[in-house]
């Protein structure tokens, strides 16, 4: 089962909160309308002053399937890079996901199935977390295009079993790149923002 298809309908205490600290160059974008077509206008601008005016309608409709995928999981916020390193937006963005266990499930099985089997227990300076990761090929339907996804499940703190926050992270290449070099150093861009995470307390 796809995480997608997990995540649909899971829905953790709409009060928790929390923190990232992101490099500087990123932004925090909501999931509703207002925040895709900043997101739209901020696009163009960035390739206008690249000098690539000309894929402005491509990545409006690339937004636009990306916004309707992350609305359909229940995403919360959306990180995103949004200037250029040496002359180069880096292809990735992180989604925050709230997640409850179904009645009955216990945390660590509902992991589990969520994960695939793939997951492993790791130590976040936050606390106890989960880490597993998963490649995609035929990103939004296109041929030679894929994805290598690095999540991590943070339960919630305090009286609230079974509930968590799932933050995905996605680096876009082309199929048959993933042990590429640029794909590892863009992997490891999301450990260092994944330690930084802390529950805000409400």
């Amino acid at each position: 089962m796809s995480l997608a298809s997990e995540l649909k309908g899971s829905r953790a205490a709409a009060e928790l909160t929390y923190t990232l600290v992101f490099p500087p160059g990123w932004a925090e974008y909501g999931i509703d309308r207002e925040a895709e077509a900043q997101l739209v206008q901020n696009a163009r601008d960035l390739y206008r002053d690249g000098g690539r005016p000309d894929i402005a309608l491509d990545v409006r409709t690339r937004i636009h399937v990306y916004f309707a995928r992350v609305r359909k999981i229940g995403a919360t916020a959306m990180y995103l890079p949004i200037k250029r390193v040496d002359d180069i937006v880096l292809p990735v963005s992180i989604v925050a996901v709230p997640f409850r266990a179904a009645p009955g499930t216990t945390l660590v099985s509902a992991v589990d199935r969520l994960a695939g089997g793939r997951a492993e227990a790791v130590q976040l300076p936050q606390g106890p977390a989960w880490r597993w990761q998963e490649e995609r090929n035929r990103v939004d339907g296109e041929e030679g295009l894929s994805s290598l996804l690095i999540h991590y499940l943070v339960p919630a703190p305090g009286e609230r079993p079974g509930t968590g926050l799932v933050l995905s992270y996605a680096i876009l290449h082309l199929t048959g790149d993933e042990g590429d070099e640029f794909v590892t150093v863009l992997a490891g861009l999301f450990e260092p923002i994944a330690g930084t995470f802390r529950w805000k307390q409400n």
